[in-house]
């Protein structure tokens, strides 16, 4: 999710979260952010919701109708606004 890991480090720098303190500062581990951000892992939408929490953020979500001519990818249409 490229929303969900450009979110997570956007949140983390306007808090003024280096690395070296998000380990204490947020929910999740330093190594589950570190991956978060480097697009290796898709957090779930409660751990996403944490670590926005913690920098200070919100999560809102906004389901979109899909058009019927729309090809079906199994995807969700989940429009992530931080």
């Amino acid at each position: 999710m490229e929303e969900a890991r450009t979110m997570v480090a956007e949140a983390r720098h306007a808090a003024g979260c280096p690395f070296a303190s998000s380990r204490a500062s947020l929910t999740s581990s330093f190594t589950t952010i570190s991956r978060i951000e480097a697009g290796q892992i898709d957090p779930t939408l409660g751990m996403l919701r944490r670590i926005l929490a913690a920098a200070g953020r919100s999560l809102r979500l906004t389901a979109e109708a899909v058009a019927a001519t729309a090809p079906r990818t199994g995807r969700s249409r989940i429009r992530l606004q931080p």
